[in-house]
Protein backbone atom coordinates (compact mmCIF):
# COMPACT_ATOMS: atom_id res chain seq x y z
CA UNK A 1 0.00 0.00 0.00
CA UNK A 2 2.81 2.34 0.86
CA UNK A 3 4.55 1.58 -2.24
CA UNK A 4 1.05 2.30 -4.22
CA UNK A 5 0.76 5.79 -2.67
CA UNK A 6 4.45 6.57 -3.34
CA UNK A 7 4.24 5.71 -6.75
CA UNK A 8 0.78 7.79 -7.17
CA UNK A 9 2.84 10.93 -4.99
CA UNK A 10 5.51 11.05 -7.62
CA UNK A 11 3.50 11.21 -10.51
CA UNK A 12 1.06 13.53 -9.37
CA UNK A 13 4.63 15.55 -8.98
CA UNK A 14 5.88 14.96 -12.39
CA UNK A 15 2.13 16.29 -13.68
CA UNK A 16 2.35 19.32 -11.82
CA UNK A 17 5.52 19.81 -12.53
CA UNK A 18 4.97 19.80 -16.16
CA UNK A 19 1.94 22.15 -15.87
CA UNK A 20 4.45 24.90 -14.70
CA UNK A 21 6.95 24.19 -16.85
CA UNK A 22 4.13 24.72 -19.31
CA UNK A 23 2.79 27.71 -18.41
CA UNK A 24 6.10 29.68 -17.51
CA UNK A 25 6.94 29.07 -21.13
CA UNK A 26 3.44 30.31 -22.40
CA UNK A 27 5.65 33.87 -22.26
CA UNK A 28 7.72 32.96 -25.61
CA UNK A 29 6.37 30.93 -28.49
CA UNK A 30 8.00 27.74 -29.28
CA UNK A 31 9.19 26.29 -32.34
CA UNK A 32 5.73 24.52 -33.01
CA UNK A 33 3.78 27.49 -32.41
CA UNK A 34 5.23 30.20 -34.40
CA UNK A 35 4.60 30.66 -38.14
CA UNK A 36 7.16 31.25 -41.02
CA UNK A 37 6.44 35.12 -40.12
CA UNK A 38 7.38 34.69 -36.73
CA UNK A 39 4.23 35.45 -35.06
CA UNK A 40 2.35 33.48 -32.23
CA UNK A 41 -0.52 31.70 -33.98
CA UNK A 42 -2.42 32.41 -30.45
CA UNK A 43 -1.91 36.09 -30.81
CA UNK A 44 -3.06 35.93 -34.63
CA UNK A 45 -6.07 34.23 -34.12
CA UNK A 46 -7.15 37.10 -31.39
CA UNK A 47 -6.13 39.68 -33.50
CA UNK A 48 -8.17 37.77 -36.78
CA UNK A 49 -11.13 38.02 -34.38
CA UNK A 50 -11.04 41.40 -33.46
CA UNK A 51 -11.07 42.56 -37.09
CA UNK A 52 -14.14 44.79 -38.01
CA UNK A 53 -15.86 44.02 -41.12
CA UNK A 54 -17.04 46.39 -43.37
CA UNK A 55 -20.43 46.86 -44.55
CA UNK A 56 -21.23 49.21 -47.24
CA UNK A 57 -24.82 50.69 -47.65
CA UNK A 58 -26.34 51.84 -50.00
CA UNK A 59 -28.89 53.99 -49.84
CA UNK A 60 -31.41 57.05 -50.31
CA UNK A 61 -30.98 58.70 -46.97
CA UNK A 62 -28.87 61.91 -47.06
CA UNK A 63 -26.51 62.92 -44.44
CA UNK A 64 -27.44 66.58 -44.91
CA UNK A 65 -31.15 65.87 -44.53
CA UNK A 66 -32.53 67.01 -41.61
CA UNK A 67 -35.42 64.25 -41.78
CA UNK A 68 -32.71 61.40 -42.03
CA UNK A 69 -30.95 62.58 -38.96
CA UNK A 70 -32.30 59.86 -37.15
CA UNK A 71 -30.82 57.48 -39.69
CA UNK A 72 -27.58 58.57 -39.20
CA UNK A 73 -27.62 58.20 -35.58
CA UNK A 74 -28.91 54.60 -35.68
CA UNK A 75 -25.97 53.48 -37.93
CA UNK A 76 -23.96 55.07 -35.44
CA UNK A 77 -25.63 52.82 -32.59
CA UNK A 78 -25.59 49.77 -34.75
CA UNK A 79 -21.69 50.35 -34.88
CA UNK A 80 -21.35 51.08 -31.26
CA UNK A 81 -23.18 47.37 -30.26
CA UNK A 82 -21.40 45.51 -32.89
CA UNK A 83 -17.31 46.21 -32.55
CA UNK A 84 -16.77 43.70 -34.94
CA UNK A 85 -19.10 45.42 -37.74
CA UNK A 86 -18.65 48.71 -39.05
CA UNK A 87 -22.08 50.14 -41.69
CA UNK A 88 -20.48 52.49 -43.56
CA UNK A 89 -23.42 54.38 -45.49
CA UNK A 90 -23.43 56.01 -49.04
CA UNK A 91 -26.16 57.99 -50.18
CA UNK A 92 -27.55 57.34 -53.66
CA UNK A 93 -30.73 58.26 -54.83
CA UNK A 94 -33.32 55.81 -55.70
CA UNK A 95 -33.69 57.08 -59.49
CA UNK A 96 -29.92 55.79 -59.87
CA UNK A 97 -29.82 52.94 -57.28
CA UNK A 98 -31.46 50.18 -59.49
CA UNK A 99 -28.98 50.36 -62.71
CA UNK A 100 -26.46 51.06 -59.78
CA UNK A 101 -26.77 48.24 -58.37
CA UNK A 102 -27.39 45.82 -61.62
CA UNK A 103 -24.09 47.07 -62.65
CA UNK A 104 -22.07 46.75 -59.93
CA UNK A 105 -23.17 42.71 -58.85
CA UNK A 106 -23.10 41.93 -62.48
CA UNK A 107 -19.41 43.23 -62.34
CA UNK A 108 -18.81 40.94 -59.15
CA UNK A 109 -18.58 43.69 -56.32
CA UNK A 110 -22.38 44.74 -55.38
CA UNK A 111 -23.31 46.66 -52.09
CA UNK A 112 -23.81 44.51 -48.86
CA UNK A 113 -26.55 46.22 -48.69
CA UNK A 114 -29.04 48.48 -50.36
CA UNK A 115 -32.38 50.29 -50.71
CA UNK A 116 -34.47 48.46 -52.91
CA UNK A 117 -38.13 48.63 -54.04
CA UNK A 118 -40.06 45.87 -53.78
CA UNK A 119 -40.88 46.05 -58.25
CA UNK A 120 -37.25 45.78 -58.33
CA UNK A 121 -37.22 42.32 -56.78
CA UNK A 122 -38.55 39.97 -59.18
CA UNK A 123 -35.73 41.46 -61.97
CA UNK A 124 -33.34 41.39 -59.29
CA UNK A 125 -34.35 37.71 -58.31
CA UNK A 126 -34.87 36.38 -62.06
CA UNK A 127 -30.63 38.08 -62.39
CA UNK A 128 -29.77 35.20 -59.60
CA UNK A 129 -28.18 38.89 -57.31
CA UNK A 130 -30.45 38.05 -54.50
CA UNK A 131 -29.92 35.44 -51.48
CA UNK A 132 -32.52 33.22 -50.30
CA UNK A 133 -33.25 35.08 -46.79
CA UNK A 134 -35.80 32.66 -45.47
CA UNK A 135 -33.97 30.32 -43.03
CA UNK A 136 -32.37 33.08 -41.50
CA UNK A 137 -35.89 35.20 -41.20
CA UNK A 138 -37.28 32.62 -39.59
CA UNK A 139 -35.12 32.22 -36.70
CA UNK A 140 -35.44 36.07 -35.77
CA UNK A 141 -37.41 36.27 -32.97
CA UNK A 142 -39.25 39.08 -33.87
CA UNK A 143 -40.79 37.97 -37.48
CA UNK A 144 -44.03 37.51 -36.40
CA UNK A 145 -44.46 41.45 -35.41
CA UNK A 146 -43.89 42.23 -39.63
CA UNK A 147 -47.87 41.22 -41.17
CA UNK A 148 -47.61 38.47 -43.31
CA UNK A 149 -48.67 40.59 -46.30
CA UNK A 150 -45.42 42.66 -46.02
CA UNK A 151 -43.63 39.19 -46.01
CA UNK A 152 -45.42 38.00 -49.19
CA UNK A 153 -44.33 41.21 -51.11
CA UNK A 154 -40.47 40.98 -50.23
CA UNK A 155 -41.14 37.67 -51.45
CA UNK A 156 -40.69 35.94 -54.81
CA UNK A 157 -41.15 32.04 -55.34
CA UNK A 158 -42.07 31.37 -52.01
CA UNK A 159 -38.77 33.03 -50.65
CA UNK A 160 -37.94 35.99 -48.99
CA UNK A 161 -35.26 38.25 -50.66
CA UNK A 162 -35.26 41.49 -48.79
CA UNK A 163 -36.28 42.41 -45.68
CA UNK A 164 -38.61 45.66 -44.90
CA UNK A 165 -37.00 48.57 -43.30
CA UNK A 166 -39.83 51.60 -43.73
CA UNK A 167 -43.80 51.12 -44.68
CA UNK A 168 -45.82 53.79 -46.75
CA UNK A 169 -49.48 53.21 -46.52
CA UNK A 170 -50.73 55.38 -48.99
CA UNK A 171 -54.07 57.51 -47.61
CA UNK A 172 -56.68 60.26 -48.59
CA UNK A 173 -55.52 63.27 -47.22
CA UNK A 174 -57.65 66.38 -47.65
CA UNK A 175 -57.72 69.63 -45.71
CA UNK A 176 -60.81 70.07 -43.46
CA UNK A 177 -61.19 73.37 -43.08
CA UNK A 178 -61.70 73.73 -47.06
CA UNK A 179 -64.22 71.06 -47.44
CA UNK A 180 -65.84 72.95 -44.32
CA UNK A 181 -66.10 76.16 -46.41
CA UNK A 182 -67.49 74.45 -49.28
CA UNK A 183 -70.08 72.40 -47.17
CA UNK A 184 -68.64 69.15 -47.19
CA UNK A 185 -68.25 67.69 -43.89
CA UNK A 186 -67.28 64.23 -44.82
CA UNK A 187 -64.73 62.83 -47.13
CA UNK A 188 -65.49 60.77 -49.93
CA UNK A 189 -65.69 57.32 -49.88
CA UNK A 190 -66.18 56.57 -53.33
CA UNK A 191 -65.22 57.94 -56.79
CA UNK A 192 -68.86 58.96 -56.88
CA UNK A 193 -68.54 61.22 -54.14
CA UNK A 194 -64.94 62.10 -55.02
CA UNK A 195 -66.44 63.38 -58.78
CA UNK A 196 -68.96 65.52 -56.65
CA UNK A 197 -66.16 67.35 -55.17
CA UNK A 198 -65.48 69.62 -58.36
CA UNK A 199 -68.68 71.32 -58.16
CA UNK A 200 -68.40 72.00 -54.55
CA UNK A 201 -65.13 72.92 -54.57
CA UNK A 202 -64.93 75.41 -57.46
CA UNK A 203 -65.52 79.23 -55.72
CA UNK A 204 -62.32 77.81 -53.25
CA UNK A 205 -59.77 78.67 -55.95
CA UNK A 206 -58.09 74.82 -55.38
CA UNK A 207 -57.74 71.84 -57.32
CA UNK A 208 -60.14 69.10 -55.50
CA UNK A 209 -57.88 66.66 -56.10
CA UNK A 210 -54.52 66.10 -56.55
CA UNK A 211 -52.46 63.25 -58.33
CA UNK A 212 -48.98 62.37 -60.20
CA UNK A 213 -48.96 62.17 -63.61
CA UNK A 214 -44.94 61.69 -63.92
CA UNK A 215 -42.26 59.53 -61.70
CA UNK A 216 -42.70 56.49 -59.65
CA UNK A 217 -46.03 57.56 -58.04
CA UNK A 218 -47.74 57.48 -61.39
CA UNK A 219 -47.77 54.00 -61.71
CA UNK A 220 -48.58 53.29 -57.62
CA UNK A 221 -51.56 55.38 -58.10
CA UNK A 222 -53.01 53.97 -61.23
CA UNK A 223 -52.10 50.41 -60.07
CA UNK A 224 -55.02 51.25 -57.19
CA UNK A 225 -57.39 52.61 -59.09
CA UNK A 226 -57.31 48.94 -61.17
CA UNK A 227 -57.87 47.13 -57.78
CA UNK A 228 -60.41 49.49 -56.52
CA UNK A 229 -62.53 48.45 -59.90
CA UNK A 230 -61.74 44.50 -59.21
CA UNK A 231 -59.16 44.16 -61.63
CA UNK A 232 -55.30 44.03 -61.61
CA UNK A 233 -52.59 44.43 -64.51
CA UNK A 234 -51.33 40.83 -64.73
CA UNK A 235 -53.29 37.80 -63.29
CA UNK A 236 -51.33 35.12 -61.94
CA UNK A 237 -52.69 31.35 -64.22
CA UNK A 238 -52.55 27.89 -62.96
CA UNK A 239 -49.48 27.46 -64.88
CA UNK A 240 -47.69 29.74 -62.23
CA UNK A 241 -47.03 32.43 -64.77
CA UNK A 242 -48.89 35.50 -65.36
CA UNK A 243 -51.37 37.43 -67.96
CA UNK A 244 -53.16 40.62 -69.00
CA UNK A 245 -56.74 39.40 -69.63
CA UNK A 246 -58.26 42.70 -70.60
CA UNK A 247 -57.98 41.68 -74.37
CA UNK A 248 -59.90 38.38 -74.09
CA UNK A 249 -62.09 38.88 -70.88
CA UNK A 250 -64.68 41.36 -71.49
CA UNK A 251 -65.59 41.45 -67.57
CA UNK A 252 -61.71 42.15 -67.30
CA UNK A 253 -61.30 44.82 -70.12
CA UNK A 254 -64.50 46.81 -68.47
CA UNK A 255 -63.25 47.32 -65.29
CA UNK A 256 -60.31 48.50 -66.60
CA UNK A 257 -62.21 50.77 -69.21
CA UNK A 258 -63.46 52.47 -65.76
CA UNK A 259 -60.42 53.34 -64.82
CA UNK A 260 -59.71 55.48 -68.05
CA UNK A 261 -63.18 56.87 -67.92
CA UNK A 262 -62.54 58.10 -63.97
CA UNK A 263 -59.05 60.31 -65.22
CA UNK A 264 -60.90 61.55 -67.84
CA UNK A 265 -64.23 62.57 -66.49
CA UNK A 266 -61.93 63.68 -63.39
CA UNK A 267 -60.46 66.00 -66.06
CA UNK A 268 -63.31 67.53 -67.91
CA UNK A 269 -64.76 68.07 -64.39
CA UNK A 270 -62.04 69.91 -62.94
CA UNK A 271 -61.54 67.50 -60.18
CA UNK A 272 -57.89 67.84 -61.23
CA UNK A 273 -56.10 70.21 -63.49
CA UNK A 274 -54.40 70.05 -66.65
CA UNK A 275 -50.96 70.74 -64.75
CA UNK A 276 -51.25 66.98 -63.07
CA UNK A 277 -50.21 65.36 -66.47
CA UNK A 278 -46.76 66.71 -65.80
CA UNK A 279 -46.66 66.75 -61.65
CA UNK A 280 -44.05 64.76 -60.19
CA UNK A 281 -44.46 63.30 -56.56
CA UNK A 282 -42.95 66.84 -55.11
CA UNK A 283 -45.13 69.35 -57.13
CA UNK A 284 -48.10 67.19 -55.86
CA UNK A 285 -46.71 67.50 -52.16
CA UNK A 286 -46.05 70.87 -52.56
CA UNK A 287 -49.54 71.81 -53.66
CA UNK A 288 -51.22 69.96 -51.16
CA UNK A 289 -49.19 71.17 -48.13
CA UNK A 290 -49.29 74.93 -49.36
CA UNK A 291 -53.39 74.08 -49.78
CA UNK A 292 -53.39 74.58 -53.76
CA UNK A 293 -55.02 71.43 -54.09
CA UNK A 294 -57.84 70.25 -51.58
CA UNK A 295 -57.27 66.47 -50.94
CA UNK A 296 -54.87 63.61 -52.62
CA UNK A 297 -54.00 60.07 -52.04
CA UNK A 298 -50.43 60.27 -50.12
CA UNK A 299 -48.16 58.84 -47.28
CA UNK A 300 -46.88 59.30 -43.81
CA UNK A 301 -43.85 61.48 -44.79
CA UNK A 302 -46.15 64.14 -46.03
CA UNK A 303 -46.13 64.89 -42.42
CA UNK A 304 -42.60 66.82 -42.92
CA UNK A 305 -44.36 69.26 -44.72
CA UNK A 306 -45.36 71.10 -41.32
CA UNK A 307 -42.47 72.32 -40.09
CA UNK A 308 -42.38 74.59 -43.15
CA UNK A 309 -46.58 75.48 -43.36
CA UNK A 310 -47.72 75.06 -40.43
CA UNK A 311 -50.62 76.83 -41.29
CA UNK A 312 -51.66 75.69 -44.65
CA UNK A 313 -50.78 71.85 -42.81
CA UNK A 314 -52.87 72.50 -39.56
CA UNK A 315 -56.00 71.34 -41.07
CA UNK A 316 -54.95 67.98 -42.70
CA UNK A 317 -57.14 65.05 -42.03
CA UNK A 318 -56.76 61.27 -42.80
CA UNK A 319 -59.36 59.08 -44.23
CA UNK A 320 -59.25 55.45 -45.79
CA UNK A 321 -59.42 56.00 -50.02
CA UNK A 322 -61.96 56.67 -51.95
CA UNK A 323 -63.00 53.51 -54.58
CA UNK A 324 -65.22 51.93 -56.92
CA UNK A 325 -65.87 48.13 -55.96
CA UNK A 326 -63.37 47.12 -53.92
CA UNK A 327 -61.46 49.13 -50.96
CA UNK A 328 -57.61 49.15 -51.50
CA UNK A 329 -54.81 51.57 -51.23
CA UNK A 330 -51.32 51.11 -52.22
CA UNK A 331 -48.60 49.45 -49.73
CA UNK A 332 -45.21 50.99 -50.52
CA UNK A 333 -42.73 48.47 -48.55
CA UNK A 334 -38.94 50.23 -48.27
CA UNK A 335 -36.67 47.47 -47.91
CA UNK A 336 -33.38 46.62 -47.58
CA UNK A 337 -31.41 43.41 -49.51
CA UNK A 338 -28.17 42.05 -49.41
CA UNK A 339 -26.73 40.46 -52.24
CA UNK A 340 -24.75 37.62 -54.25
CA UNK A 341 -21.32 38.64 -54.60
CA UNK A 342 -21.42 39.98 -50.99
CA UNK A 343 -18.62 38.80 -48.60
CA UNK A 344 -20.51 39.12 -45.72
CA UNK A 345 -24.12 38.07 -45.89
CA UNK A 346 -24.39 37.18 -42.57
CA UNK A 347 -23.14 40.16 -41.04
CA UNK A 348 -25.38 42.17 -43.61
CA UNK A 349 -28.37 40.40 -41.86
CA UNK A 350 -27.63 40.78 -38.61
CA UNK A 351 -27.76 44.38 -39.48
CA UNK A 352 -30.71 44.27 -41.44
CA UNK A 353 -32.83 42.55 -38.81
CA UNK A 354 -31.60 45.03 -36.16
CA UNK A 355 -33.11 47.35 -38.49
CA UNK A 356 -36.39 45.95 -38.70
CA UNK A 357 -36.47 45.82 -34.53
CA UNK A 358 -38.82 47.41 -32.52
CA UNK A 359 -36.41 49.25 -30.70
CA UNK A 360 -34.55 50.50 -33.54
CA UNK A 361 -37.88 51.39 -35.19
CA UNK A 362 -38.80 53.93 -32.56
CA UNK A 363 -35.80 55.66 -33.23
CA UNK A 364 -35.59 55.63 -37.25
CA UNK A 365 -39.39 55.01 -38.76
CA UNK A 366 -42.18 55.90 -35.41
CA UNK A 367 -44.87 56.38 -37.82
CA UNK A 368 -43.96 54.34 -40.62
CA UNK A 369 -42.69 51.15 -39.27
CA UNK A 370 -43.40 47.44 -40.63
CA UNK A 371 -43.07 46.55 -37.08
CA UNK A 372 -46.19 46.03 -35.50
CA UNK A 373 -44.93 47.12 -32.07
CA UNK A 374 -43.99 50.69 -32.89
CA UNK A 375 -47.50 52.51 -33.62
CA UNK A 376 -46.91 56.65 -33.20
CA UNK A 377 -49.98 58.00 -31.54
CA UNK A 378 -52.48 60.35 -33.37
CA UNK A 379 -53.11 60.88 -37.18
CA UNK A 380 -49.86 60.54 -38.69
CA UNK A 381 -49.43 57.02 -36.98
CA UNK A 382 -53.07 55.82 -36.28
CA UNK A 383 -54.66 57.01 -39.50
CA UNK A 384 -52.17 55.13 -42.03
CA UNK A 385 -51.50 51.77 -39.69
CA UNK A 386 -55.19 51.29 -40.02
CA UNK A 387 -55.30 50.87 -43.77
CA UNK A 388 -52.54 47.87 -43.39
CA UNK A 389 -55.43 45.25 -44.20
CA UNK A 390 -55.95 47.29 -47.48
CA UNK A 391 -52.53 47.89 -48.59
CA UNK A 392 -51.61 45.84 -51.62
CA UNK A 393 -48.39 45.83 -53.82
CA UNK A 394 -46.94 45.34 -57.13
CA UNK A 395 -47.95 41.81 -58.91
CA UNK A 396 -44.62 39.26 -58.39
CA UNK A 397 -43.64 40.13 -61.99
CA UNK A 398 -40.78 41.89 -63.28
CA UNK A 399 -41.75 45.75 -63.80
CA UNK A 400 -39.02 47.17 -65.23
CA UNK A 401 -40.77 46.78 -69.28
CA UNK A 402 -44.19 48.01 -67.44
CA UNK A 403 -43.79 51.08 -65.49
CA UNK A 404 -43.18 53.34 -68.76
CA UNK A 405 -46.20 52.12 -69.95
CA UNK A 406 -48.31 52.40 -67.12
CA UNK A 407 -47.07 56.39 -66.94
CA UNK A 408 -47.82 57.18 -71.08
CA UNK A 409 -51.06 55.29 -70.38
CA UNK A 410 -52.17 57.94 -67.82
CA UNK A 411 -50.67 60.48 -70.71
CA UNK A 412 -52.78 59.58 -73.51
CA UNK A 413 -55.93 59.47 -70.75
CA UNK A 414 -55.55 63.16 -70.25
CA UNK A 415 -53.69 64.97 -73.01
CA UNK A 416 -55.16 62.89 -76.28
CA UNK A 417 -58.70 61.78 -77.68
CA UNK A 418 -57.81 58.23 -77.13
CA UNK A 419 -60.65 56.38 -75.71
CA UNK A 420 -60.50 54.37 -72.32
CA UNK A 421 -61.22 51.16 -74.14
CA UNK A 422 -57.92 51.94 -76.98
CA UNK A 423 -55.91 53.10 -73.69
CA UNK A 424 -56.87 49.79 -71.77
CA UNK A 425 -55.85 47.87 -74.73
CA UNK A 426 -53.06 49.31 -75.54
CA UNK A 427 -51.65 48.86 -71.77
CA UNK A 428 -52.15 45.44 -71.36
CA UNK A 429 -50.86 44.46 -75.16
CA UNK A 430 -47.42 46.42 -73.50
CA UNK A 431 -47.84 44.32 -70.57
CA UNK A 432 -47.92 40.98 -71.80
CA UNK A 433 -45.13 41.85 -74.49
CA UNK A 434 -43.14 42.62 -71.07
CA UNK A 435 -44.04 39.28 -69.69
CA UNK A 436 -43.14 37.56 -72.96
CA UNK A 437 -39.70 38.85 -72.91
CA UNK A 438 -39.37 38.09 -69.51
CA UNK A 439 -40.66 34.70 -69.93
CA UNK A 440 -43.14 35.11 -67.46
CA UNK A 441 -46.38 35.48 -69.74
CA UNK A 442 -48.90 32.56 -69.21
CA UNK A 443 -50.11 30.89 -72.55
CA UNK A 444 -53.23 29.41 -70.07
CA UNK A 445 -56.52 31.09 -71.59
CA UNK A 446 -58.34 33.19 -69.50
CA UNK A 447 -61.23 31.66 -68.28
Amino acid sequence: MKLKRRYSLLVGFFLTSSLLLSACGSSGPSSSETNKSGTNNTKENSVEKQEKVVLDLWWSMSANNEEHKNHYAAIEKFNQEHPNIEVKPQSIPLEQAKDKIITSANAGNPPDVADVLNEWLVSYHRMGILPDLTEDINKWEEKEKIPQNIWDTLSVDGKIVAVPSELGIRAFLYHEDILKAAGVTEPPKTWDELLELSAKLKEQGVAPFGISGQSARAPQELIVYFWQSGTDIAHQMPDGKYRNLWAENPEELQKAVEVYKLYKTMLKDGVINKDSASWGYRELDTNFAQGRVATTVNGPWIKNYEAEQPESMKDVQIAAPPYNTVPATFMEVGSFATFEGSEHKKEAITFMTWWLSEETQKLVNPGRSPNTGVVQDGKWGEGFNKLLDQGRSFPGISMGGIIQPMIDSIQKSLLTEESPEEIALWLGEQINNSLKENGELSESPAK
